[in-house]
């Protein structure tokens, strides 16, 4: 979280599944902004990450944007791995939708440590490196 700060920006680490304690914390600070703000999900790109975005999506109400998950960073980090079935997610709509369809497609499971931090602003414009390499 460190390495991608940036103003203007909340940074929250949920370790997972959020607790409800981080839910709530999370409500409070989408009503609390002044204009509706995006909420950015970078997790594991692979069928809990895709449950994790569904579950902020569903519990906050709210659209959740999938950060250094698209299909080019997986192809680029991403490992062979066993995914589960990802269909009935795939048939979901936003972020739950988009990660399960690019397990689907690459046939590949990324783990977010894989890859160095890129703040959300400059995600799209710049190419992230994999750690430690």
């Amino acid at each position: 979280m460190r390495e991608a700060r940036q103003a203007d920006v909340c940074v929250v680490y949920t370790g997972g599944f959020p607790s409800l304690t981080v839910l709530r914390a999370l409500r409070h600070l989408l009503r609390a902004a002044p204009t509706p703000p995006r909420l950015f999900h970078w997790g594991d790109v692979d069928a809990g990450g895709a449950r994790i975005a569904g579950h902020l999506e569903d519990s906050l109400g709210t659209a959740v944007v999938p950060h250094l998950m698209d299909a080019s960073t997986v192809r680029r980090f991403g490992r062979a791995g066993r995914a589960g079935d990802v269909r009935a997610l795939s048939r979901r709509p936003g972020a739950v939708g988009i990660i399960a369809r690019t397990i689907a497609e690459t046939g590949l499971l990324l783990e977010q440590e894989a890859v160095d931090p890129v703040p959300v602003g400059n995600a799209s414009g710049s190419v992230p490196h994999q750690r430690g390499g």
